[in-house]
């Protein structure tokens, strides 16, 4: 039998996984407008280009208990038939095929055809157990709930009379919350089909003060930085290795290649891995801040005051919140040689 794709991430203490055909998309959490009357765990719904989507935290349909949100909180929309449902989780991570042989089947000993079970099986991966989600359950139990409810005609109400949530919204600040609100809205803008499938998504990263996007198509996931090895003989841009789950990744600071000063005492908090052909590496930056999705027509050619030497490195610039990020190609720095380390010492 033939290895499933699953996408991994994590909610609470425990990493789940989703088979990834029934992932429809995935989005950094955006502002969500409340229904009354709807089950705890469903948080609201959301405009996404037209359709009214229910979002359910996933923690709390688990049990898991209220977790104060914050701007790293995504939401992974899964699709069924005609049904669609956001499930707002901690952190994704990778993509990875994993062999039936390593999934244990969930043991239970009723089976309800009205309430599919959540569970499907436990598989072990590099020293950690990811439980396998079914994620026909999520999509069934949900629409159950909310059975005869006219999302349309409530979200329409709320979103005349609902400013901002409570509870696990509570300690999001007034920036913050500004940024939901801005995801909220980009999300709503019904694209025609040819747009869509040309937009180009973006993971907004932060260097030095500064904003940078970087293609999502290379990135392969993010992680926090908590520890670095330093590597004997090694120029300055290789800050050394760093563990992610077994696996050794080098981290370098690609500062110095987009024309900003690199810093040998910075504070890495993030490290954003990307993999292409046979490349793999850890690119450290001070935070990852947003997901967004720019038609080709908003990247304009960089101001000449910020191309310098580099211009090479830089696809151009594009609209983020109230200012421009600079949008890195990723692809020709990872290619290009500018970050290869010389052996010879």
């Amino acid at each position: 039998m033939a290895d499933t794709s699953y996408l991994i991430f994590d909610s609470g203490q425990n990493r789940y996984g989703l088979a990834a055909t029934a992932v429809q998309e995935l989005f950094f959490l955006p502002e969500v407008t409340p229904l009354p009357n709807l089950p705890r765990c469903v948080v609201g719904v959301i405009d996404l280009r037209g359709e009214i989507l229910p979002i359910l935290d996933l923690g709390l349909f688990l049990g898991q208990g209220s977790r104060p949100y914050t701007l790293t909180n995504s939401v992974i929309v899964l699709r069924n038939d005609r049904q669609a449902l956001g499930l707002v989780v901690e952190h994704t991570h990778e993509v990875e095929a994993i062999a039936p042989s390593y999934i244990t089947p969930w043991a239970t000993t009723e089976v309800d055809s009205d309430r599919p079970p959540a569970f499907l099986g436990i598989a072990k991966r590099a020293g950690e157990i990811v439980t396998i989600l079914n994620p026909t359950a999520f999509t069934a139990i949900t629409m159950q709930a909310i059975l005869g409810t006219n999302l349309e005609e409530q979200w329409q109400a709320a979103e005349a009379t609902t400013e901002l949530l409570s509870d696990p919204w509570a300690e999001l600040s007034k920036d913050e919350r500004q940024v939901l609100r801005q995801r909220r809205n980009g999300l709503a803008q019904a694209l025609q089909l040819e747009d869509s499938q040309s937009l180009t998504a973006l993971a907004v990263m932060g260097l030095q003060g500064e904003y940078f996007g970087l293609g999502l198509d290379t990135i392969h996931e993010f992680t926090d930085i908590h520890a670095i090895t330093p590597i004997p003989c090694c120029p300055p841009h290789v800050l050394g290795n760093i563990n992610l789950r077994g696996e050794i990744v080098t981290l370098v600071d690609i500062s110095p290649v987009i024309n900003l000063t690199s810093k040998n005492q910075h504070p890495w908090q993030k490290a954003i891995v990307v993999r292409m052909d046979d490349i793999v590496a850890g690119i450290a930056v001070e935070d990852i801040f947003d997901v967004v999705h720019v038609h080709p027509g908003q990247i304009n050619t960089a101001p000449i005051a910020t191309q310098g030497n580099h211009n090479d490195y830089l696809q151009g610039v594009a609209p983020y919140q109230n200012t421009l990020m600079s949008v890195i190609n990723l692809s020709k720095i990872l290619t290009s040689g500018v970050l290869d380390v010389d052996e010879e010492v």
